[in-house]
């Protein structure tokens, strides 16, 4: 069976061609931002983001502290626990890859959430 790639030849993905810059810079600690992802995707970004946060902050508020760390998670399930409310918002035509990078790419969701859940708490105290 033949391989589709060779070891020689480096595939990059989408996102990697958009913005000529290598994988490993993306796999960095460091989120994507806005230059990287473009404008759509970090409003779709925001969205679902925002969504979660919502639900933490009101949780939050009720003195659920106990369900606001399962909707939060530990660590890298951020990831996974975000996936719904990404997806209830659609995906900007023809940015798919580049939504399906950003929504795994761990830095970038926490950064997302972080930024969402300090204003969702802020708009709360007023």
């Amino acid at each position: 069976m033949m391989a589709l790639t060779s070891p020689l030849i480096p595939v990059r993905c989408l996102v990697c061609l958009a913005n000529d810059v290598e994988c490993d810079e993306l796999e960095a600690g460091d989120p994507l931002g806005r230059k990287v992802l473009g404008r759509g995707v970090v409003k779709w970004m925001m969205q679902g983001m925002r969504a979660l946060a919502n639900e933490v902050a009101s949780a939050l508020e009720r003195g659920d502290s106990k369900g606001a760390q399962e909707l939060m998670g530990t660590g890298r399930n951020l990831v996974m626990i975000a996936q719904p409310y990404l997806a209830a918002n659609p995906i900007p035509q023809g940015l798919e890859s580049i939504c399906l990078k950003a929504s795994m790419h761990y830095p970038t969701v926490f950064d997302h959430f972080q930024r969402e859940l300090r204003l969702s708490m802020q708009l709360l105290q007023v």
